[in-house]
C-alpha cells in the first residue's frame, strides 16, 4: 500500500488549440514555406493558458494537425511547427520560413508531423499526429502563451481559405 501521508505530485494533462483560415487563393507552396492566415499582415498561432501560470512549464508530450482538406497534395504534406515561449517575428503566408538568431531566446523547438492522411470517401479533412517527440518548455514571465509558426515540409497546392486546427497536448509540472 502506498504512503497517503506523502503522496507524489500528479502531472496534469492539458489540451491547448490554435485554429486559422489561410488566404483566398490557391498558390502552390514550395517546401519550406510559412503558411499563415495572410499575405500581407500575418499573425502566429496562439496557444493560450498551456500551463498553469506565468513562468511555469511543462512537456509537450502529443500533438495533431488537421485540415478540412482532403485534396492530394495537401492529404501527403509534412507540416513543421515552430514554437517559442515568446511572440516571434511572424512571416507572411507563401514566403520561405526564416530562422532567425533574434528569435534564439524565444525558440522552444520545432515538432515535425508525419505526412498528412485522411480516411475513405465521404472524408472532409486530413491530419497527422506526432507522440513521440517531447519538448520541455517554460512560458515568459508575463505570459501563459505559446506561439507557433506552421511551415509545410513539402510542395502542396492549397484549398482556397484551408482551414488548420492544431492542438497540443501538455504534461504541466
Amino acid at each position: 500500500m502506498g504512503d497517503f501521508r506523502n503522496p507524489q505530485p500528479i502531472s496534469k494533462l492539458n489540451k491547448v488549440v490554435a485554429e486559422f483560415t489561410r488566404p483566398a487563393d490557391t498558390t502552390a507552396y514550395s517546401a519550406k514555406d510559412v503558411i499563415s492566415d495572410s499575405t500581407s499582415s500575418p499573425t502566429y498561432m496562439t496557444f493560450q493558458n498551456p500551463v498553469r501560470t506565468n513562468s511555469a512549464g511543462g512537456y509537450i508530450v502529443k500533438a495533431r494537425i488537421m485540415s478540412d482538406s482532403t485534396a492530394p497534395s495537401t492529404a501527403s504534406a509534412i507540416f513543421k511547427l515552430h514554437l517559442f515561449h515568446t511572440s516571434p517575428t511572424a512571416i507572411n503566408d507563401n514566403d520561405p520560413y526564416t530562422m532567425l538568431y533574434s528569435n534564439r531566446d524565444k525558440r522552444i523547438g520545432v515538432l515535425t508531423f508525419p505526412a498528412a492522411t485522411t480516411e475513405g470517401t465521404g472524408s472532409d479533412s486530413c491530419h497527422a499526429r506526432v507522440s513521440n517527440d517531447t519538448i520541455a518548455f517554460c512560458v515568459d514571465d508575463a505570459s501563459n502563451v505559446l506561439y507557433g509558426i506552421l511551415e509545410t515540409d513539402t510542395a502542396f497546392t492549397p484549398a482556397s481559405g484551408q482551414k488548420f486546427y492544431v492542438e497540443l497536448i501538455i504534461d504541466q509540472c
